[in-house]
């Protein structure tokens, strides 16, 4: 199991090192033809409250959208590198970050299987101790585990209908 540990930390650690060194590239950069833009102002759009969200907010969080996503991708690669330690944790944080945002993210744009698939692989960066915690309680886990997936489920889907894509935060900052 530590031999099969060990490894799968690597390979996670490597993927979100080379998908944050991949934006690398004009495309990504560019607010017209990046998908970071749609993804960041669909959040906000769908949960900022709606006095806040202004043009000009929108416009910047677009602009912003391709360097934080490098930046987080990045970062989260090289402190999972470090292995479980404290960095490893806020690596595995960060990524656990990143998937809530995707699976929060409305459709038709959601990563709610992409976020499930990824954060069950972060089991493999958890503290021993809370390994042995986890493995002696599968019952109670099990339950608030399919409720949390349920809710999440509801929330990005009901948020879709209340907050099209075609909104108005969302329509200036890609046409910005």
């Amino acid at each position: 199991v530590d031999a099969a540990g060990r490894s799968i930390r690597t390979q996670l650690a490597w993927l979100h090192l080379l998908r944050g060194f991949w934006k690398l590239n004009t495309s990504y950069l560019a607010v017209k033809t990046s998908c970071a833009p749609i993804f960041a102002v669909q959040l906000l759009d769908a949960y900022w409250p709606a006095a806040w969200v202004t043009n000009e907010t929108a416009t910047a969080v677009a602009e912003a959208a391709p360097y934080w996503m490098i930046a987080l991708e990045l970062t989260i690669g090289l402190c999972m590198l470090c292995g479980q330690g404290r960095l490893g944790r806020v690596g595995t944080a960060l990524g656990l970050l990143l998937y809530i945002g995707s699976a929060l993210t409305p459709p038709p744009n959601s990563g709610v299987m992409e976020a499930i698939v990824m954060a069950t692989r972060f089991f493999w960066f958890a503290p021993e101790a809370a390994t042995v915690a986890f493995n002696s309680l599968p019952g109670y886990f099990g339950p608030p585990a399919v409720l949390f997936a349920a809710l999440l489920g509801t929330l990005t889907s009901k948020t879709c209908g209340a907050n099209d894509v075609s909104s108005n935060a969302a329509a200036a900052a890609t046409a910005a």
